[in-house]
Order: structure tokens, then C-alpha cells, then sequence
């Protein structure tokens, strides 16, 4: 179905010499008159469902608010002083209220993020003190291995039990705890991506909880 006979469904000779509001009112009369219980058939009934579709949105193309400032207009001008300036206090304190809630609700999402700030960077400094530590265990160790390697004077007064190590034996001493430290790095970098992850998730409920809170 195009406009043309869309609005020769309607009995509308222009799009622009109807609003919506006066659509719907020929679309509810046209309605009863050709509803399967009325006498009409289903595809009289179809066809006016279509035509009412395509001409409400080729109304809201011509102007989104087509109907709506109408009545509004309409309904104010109505309304003597007394219930004008009525109206008026009202909806000044409405939006007042209104404003309140969102100033109310922004000052409680402010603190939430501040908290989740906090709980972050708490996290941040303790996995890199833990990667510190880590590097830490790994240059002293592998100080060692070659201390030993080396036959270092000291290193065998001190350990004189403790024989030069060959570079076969450094070589795959070495290699295993390069292996066992990089499995370290590893679990600890799962483990702080869970724990970021697990953050940031309870922030962002605590700041829906706190959004639909005020919305209710």
C-alpha cells in the first residue's frame, strides 16, 4: 500500500491537512465500523491497520511532536489563572524533586567509583609488590646457582660441603627454575585479572543497584 491510497483509505485528500491526534479519531471510528464483529472482513480490517501505519509514520517524519504540543497547548489555555499558576508550582517542585534524586544519585555514584578507585589501586600496588618479590627470589637464586658455578672462594668456605657445580648441572638447575618462576609470574597474573575482574564486577552492581534505587 503506498500514501495515495493510504490516504484515500482515510478519506484524506493531504498528509499535511490532518494531525495525528485526528488520525487516531478516524482510525478508531473507521476501526468499529470495519471489524470482523461489525460486518467487516479481516482484510478490510488488515488493510485499515496498514494505512494507519504508513500515514502515522509518515506524520511523525513531518514532525516528531505532531499531535502532542497541540494538546498540550490546548489544555493550558484552557486553564484560568489560579489553576495556571497551580500547574506551575507543581511541576516547579516536581523538577526540584527530580533534581534532587539525580544530584542525590550522582553524589552516590561519585563515592562508589571513589571506593572502587581505591579497591583498584590497592590491588594494582600489591601485584606489583608481589611481582617485586618474585624477581627479587629469582635474581638471588640464580646469584646463587652461578656463585657456585664459579666456585666462588667465600661460597665454599661458608657451604665447603657443597661441591662446584659442572655447567651441565648449572645449566639445568638454572632452566628449572626459570620454569618454576615464569609458572609463578603466570598464577599471579590469573590471579590478579580475577581479582580485577571480580572489582569491577561488584562496583558496577553496587552502581546499578544504586541507579534503579533512585529510579524506584
Amino acid at each position: 500500500m503506498d500514501l495515495k491510497a493510504a490516504l484515500a483509505y482515510f478519506s484524506i485528500a493531504s498528509i499535511n491537512e490532518v494531525s495525528l491526534v485526528e488520525l487516531k479519531a478516524i482510525y478508531r471510528r473507521l476501526a468499529k465500523e470495519k471489524h470482523p464483529d461489525q460486518g467487516g472482513t479481516n482484510n478490510d480490517f488488515v488493510s485499515l491497520r496498514r494505512a494507519f501505519v504508513l500515514l502515522k509514520n509518515e506524520l511523525e517524519k513531518l514532525s516528531p511532536s505532531n499531535g502532542k504540543s497541540s494538546i498540550v497547548t490546548q489544555e493550558i489555555v484552557e486553564l484560568n489563572k489560579d489553576e495556571l499558576l497551580s500547574k506551575y508550582y507543581k511541576d516547579t517542585e516536581k523538577l526540584q524533586n527530580q533534581l534532587q534524586l539525580y544530584e542525590k544519585s550522582m553524589a552516590d555514584q561519585q563515592i562508589i567509583l571513589g571506593e572502587l578507585a581505591s579497591q583498584v589501586k590497592s590491588l594494582v600496588n600489591g601485584f606489583n609488590q608481589e611481582k617485586q618479590n618474585l624477581q627479587n627470589k629469582v635474581r638471588q637464586e640464580t646469584l646463587d646457582l652461578e656463585k657456585r658455578l664459579n666456585g666462588e672462594t667465600f661460597w665454599r668456605r661458608v657451604f665447603f660441603f657443597l661441591p662446584k657445580m659442572s655447567r651441565v648441572e648449572f645449566w639445568n638447575e638454572y632452566n628449572s627454575k626459570i620454569q618454576y618462576y615464569t609458572e609463578q609470574n603466570n598464577n599471579l597474573d590469573t590471579i590478579f585479572f580475577k581479582e580485577m575482574l571480580g572489582t569491577y564486577g561488584q562496583g558496577l552492581n553496587s552502581l546499578k543497584d544504586k541507579i534503579t534505587e533512585k529510579k524506584s
